[in-house]
């Protein structure tokens, strides 16, 4: 009886583990290539996952000096539904804050999810009637290194 008491509290242990709960990754200017938001009030992080077939990037973005545009997709691939978040704006120039609007010719914003392995997605897009902006704190063209933070609603997108 001693040993079937002894070997419940093993097992106890070992399949009753602390479930680790996601935080937003800490604001740096280092590039240390991270991603994280609110999204309805839950810690949104990308993640992905790796197969034997393939591998998927979760943040993809960059700077392009020539014409000013800036470029972040964050993807979230580790279960369905699959999630992505990506941000677009023009003329950006340097550090600052910028207004982003729901237009393409200036910026976009987009949250999507799929909830099959489908291209079946649901959209929603910028709410561009609250105070949307997107503030670059670093904006270092050598080092590759853009950092910063947003703030925006989404909406459901009716017709796409």
């Amino acid at each position: 009886m001693k040993y079937i008491f002894i070997l419940f509290i093993c097992f106890f242990f070992i399949f009753c583990k602390k479930t680790k709960k996601d935080v937003l990754p800490a604001a740096t200017q280092e590039g240390k290539n991270t991603f994280g938001c609110l999204l309805n009030d839950v810690v949104w992080l990308p993640k992905s996952s790796v197969s034997i077939y393939q591998e998927y990037s979760n943040i993809n973005g960059g700077y392009d000096p020539s014409n000013k545009t800036f470029g972040i997709q964050a993807a979230k691939r580790d279960k369905y539904p699959f999630e992505n978040i990506n941000i677009y704006s023009k003329n950006i120039t340097g550090i600052g804050t910028y207004r982003l609007y729901l237009n393409y010719d200036k910026t976009s914003t987009a949250y999507s999810f799929s909830e099959s392995k489908q291209s079946n997605k649901d959209f929603f897009l910028m709410n561009d009637t609250i105070n949307s902006v997107l503030t670059i704190k670093r904006l270092d063209t050598l080092n590759y290194i853009i950092s910063g933070s947003f703030s925006f609603d989404f909406i459901k997108a009716t017709a796409m």
